[in-house]
């Protein structure tokens, strides 16, 4: 029996760009390079970004400290011109994934609205929340929001590990958080944590944003690694010009060529030279020199044939236009009265 499988995104295209927008494009590659997620930028960039931060308040609490080192070493300028544009563009280019990971939250925030939506995705969706909260909260100086921050850290830590392990839970069979964690490849630390965060004290600001990260490296490979990479869009020209080549009856590559002549030449023949090119074979490069050539034949031969709206209309269609179509007219059943017309009375007939 066929088993329909409601998803909240319109096709895995748009799943996947979510993943690009979490982790960046080019994730999996350096994932698959380095033997695993250690080199998501995205996910580890957040800590230059804290640095920085970091630093500002510094430079802001001891201003002294700062005009102290001023003028020590006038041959530093142009390290300092260098670095401080290399950071600038670094800044940039954050700034820049920080605004695709807020699209991907938002967008997620709609998928669970409608319902249907995988728990790593969701979880990936809070967990990265909670990251951008806590670095606009850093960079704002919002002391006050400190706990906010844990608390939001602590919200969603705890429903990843709690929901990740509800849906390995035996029915049956109760098994503890630990067991379930150790089946699955979960660091026991994740559990740990989410019972200090469940029923003691909230964790430390910097316990819960190590674990945060952790935990988005920890879905990438559960998760969105297995994935795969994301399949190009078949062009439908190149596809008509694959079958053409499969077909061996003429009548069949006549009509292929017929539904080819939809598109343009220029963009036909290139399409038909890169496979002649690519495609190995002998039958195939002369199949697709053929096929290049009589298109261009048909093109020509198409453009060739006179406009039977310039050239003047067939014998036919002139006496058509000449005879006066009558059969489009209403047949009331009246006719014309021959003879005098004399007037009658109202009733008399």
């Amino acid at each position: 029996m066929v088993q329909y499988v409601f998803t909240p995104w319109r096709d895995r295209q748009e799943l996947l760009l979510v993943r690009d927008q979490f982790y960046g494009s080019e994730a999996l590659t350096r994932a698959d390079a380095a033997g695993g997620a250690a080199s998501l930028s995205r996910i580890q960039g957040g800590r230059a970004s804290g640095r920085r931060v970091e630093e500002a308040a510094y430079r802001d609490a001891y201003p002294e400290k700062q005009r102290e080192g001023e003028g020590l070493n006038q041959g530093d300028a142009g390290r300092r011109t260098t670095a401080a544009a290399n950071d600038c563009q670094t800044s940039s280019r954050e700034q820049g994934d920080r605004d695709e990971q807020h699209k991907a939250v938002g967008r997620v925030s709609m998928w669970m609205q409608r319902g249907n939506c995988p728990h790593m995705v969701e979880s990936t969706a809070l967990l990265m929340a909670a990251v951008l909260s806590d670095e606009a909260a850093a960079a704002g100086n919002a002391g006050a929001s400190t706990y906010a921050v844990r608390a939001a850290y602590a919200a969603a830590f705890s429903r990843f590990v709690t929901g990740l392990l509800d849906g390995h839970q035996d029915k049956l069979r109760k098994q503890s958080m630990y067991s379930i964690a150790k089946n699955i490849g979960l660091p026991a630390t994740f559990v740990e944590l989410r019972h200090q965060a469940t029923h003691e004290q909230l964790p430390s600001l910097a316990k819960l944003r190590s674990a945060a990260r952790k935990a988005l490296v920890w879905i990438w490979d559960y998760y969105w690694k297995h994935l795969g990479e994301a399949e190009k869009a078949k062009d439908p020209c190149r596809e008509l010009v694959l079958s053409y080549l499969r077909e061996d009856d003429e009548a069949s590559r006549q009509k292929t060529m017929r539904q080819l002549r939809q598109w343009d030449l220029e963009y036909l023949q290139k399409t038909i030279a890169e496979l002649q090119r690519t495609l190995p074979g002998n039958q195939v490069f002369l199949k697709c020199l053929k096929l290049s050539k009589d298109m261009a034949a048909m093109a020509a031969e198409e453009a060739n044939q006179p406009d039977p709206k310039v050239g003047g209309m067939p014998e036919q269609e002139q006496q058509e236009e000449q005879e006066p179509d009558r059969s489009s007219e209403p047949n009331t059943g009246w006719s014309q009265y021959s003879g005098a017309w004399r007037p009658k009375s109202i009733g008399v007939v």
